[in-house]
């Protein structure tokens, strides 16, 4: 298959991405293995990371539109972040090593891309903005093709997010680990005591406490506290994040791998099949 085609296959959770989520042990494998439970069987398979979170041409441009190139979401923007998030973490975390500047960076433009481009928040995103665009009775402004809301977000709404958010970087203890699943990256705001899985930033996107949380790999996970530098003369560049690290404890690790759950479609990974056995017995 060429290089092209493979865009067809667009694996809205990278393989790079699944395989930090199995054994390291067979890394080097042709092909890793991992975990998951199927909340809609209720059943815990081993699988394959290649056969695992892809849609076909979830990302291709309408055949109207003006690029050439109908797989450009995919290839300049989805398969670079993809690619330099596995560079970032062979350079760092793989090697239980912190990153550098220019790694963390990369770490963090996938968190931020990797939060809109699953078929999870595809449903989320068109359905808040069918509703926003009745409820201002412009019903013709909600466009169906998301691909062009793609654009909007690669492009204008991820730049926002990246200028003003203060990062935090969880680091469990070994054997504690966090799960990850078919949206791994998943926004969420905090209403009193209440911790609220919004979707989507559409309508949210300049509130308080807003988060952006996302399991790196078993151990670490970034949450992305949105809009905190806005007030601050120091909004975050390529040579300046800011950001603190700390190491969390079991419950924890718990109630951040519960939001992860919630946020999720239908499957759910993990390094421990143990994990997935506690999640499963909560499905009815």
């Amino acid at each position: 298959m060429s290089k092209k085609k493979d865009y067809i296959r667009n694996h809205f959770v990278p393989k790079t991405y699944l395989k930090r989520f199995t054994d390291p042990t067979q890394w080097s494998n042709k092909k890793q293995f991992i975990d998951c439970l199927f909340k809609d069987e209720n059943l815990i398979r081993k699988v394959d990371t290649d056969s695992q979170c892809y849609q076909k041409n979830l990302y291709t441009l309408p055949e109207d539109f003006s690029m050439e190139e109908k797989k450009a979401i995919e290839i300049a923007f989805m398969g670079h972040v993809d690619s330099v998030y596995s560079k970032a973490m062979m350079n760092s975390y793989d090697q239980g090593s912190d990153p550098t500047i220019g790694d963390l960076n990369s770490l963090i433009w996938f968190v931020i891309f990797q939060s809109f481009r699953t078929p999870k928040f595809k449903q989320f995103h068109l359905s808040k903005s069918k509703e926003i665009s009745q409820h201002i009775g412009k019903p013709e402004l909600h466009i169906d093709e998301y691909s062009y809301w793609l654009g909007y977000l690669c492009g204008k709404a991820s730049i926002e997010i990246y200028d003003y958010f203060l990062l935090e970087i969880l680091i469990t203890h070994n054997y504690n680990w966090f799960i990850t699943s078919d949206n791994p990256g998943s926004f969420w705001i905090k209403n009193w005591n209440k911790t609220e899985n919004i979707g989507t930033l559409l309508s949210c996107s300049d509130k308080n406490d807003l988060k952006l949380i996302c399991p790196i790999n078993p151990q670490i996970a970034f949450i992305l506290h949105l809009n905190y530098l806005k007030k601050s003369k120091y909004p975050n560049t390529k040579d300046h994040i800011t950001y603190f690290t700390r190491q969390i404890e079991r419950d924890e690790v718990n109630e951040i791998n519960d939001l992860i759950f919630q946020a999720s479609d239908n499957q759910i990974f993990s390094i421990d099949p143990r994990l997935l056995e506690r999640y499963r017995e909560t499905i009815n």
